[in-house]
């Protein structure tokens, strides 16, 4: 399975920022769509960089209250590890792993088509596990397996 394959189930729907948009909006941004990390972009195809939860926490810990009023391109993080959406998911998981980034930018041709997080990658791999366990289940059913009750 590819990456493509959790854009299509997710959709590829992206947040994005503008550099100068001001840390108060973008945060709140991320807390109105409940999401970890907004794209910074100018054209909604470049990727300039990205803007996490992480980024927020340590510009307050270098900045304080003065935070609020800086811009996202003070504190974002540069694009960082980035996957192709015919990458299979286990090697964007292994890109996650190494490079202890919690979100992927998906590029095609150097152009954004969107974004997995930890947690898309590992609800995909558990469905994909569930159906494989279930078609298992089908092809070689097992007498006595997951019955409840105890011995006769």
């Amino acid at each position: 399975m590819t990456v493509a394959a959790i854009l299509k189930a997710k959709g590829d729907w992206m947040v994005m920022t503008e550099p100068d948009t001001p840390i108060a909006e973008a945060v709140e941004r991320m807390r109105l769509d409940a999401i970890g990390a907004l794209l910074v972009s100018t054209d909604g195809r470049k990727l300039l960089g990205v803007l996490s939860e992480r980024d927020v926490l340590l510009g307050f810990a270098k900045h304080s209250a003065a935070l609020a009023k800086r811009k996202v391109r003070d504190v974002m993080s540069p694009p960082g590890p980035t996957c192709s959406p015919d990458d299979s998911v286990r090697r964007a998981m292994e890109i996650m792993t190494v490079s202890r980034a919690r979100h992927l930018s998906v590029l095609d041709s150097n152009c954004l088509c969107g974004i997995v997080s930890i947690g898309d990658v590992v609800k995909f791999l558990l469905r994909d596990a569930e159906l494989e366990n279930k078609v298992l289940r089908d092809l070689c059913p097992m007498p006595g397996f997951g019955r409840l009750s105890g011995p006769e």
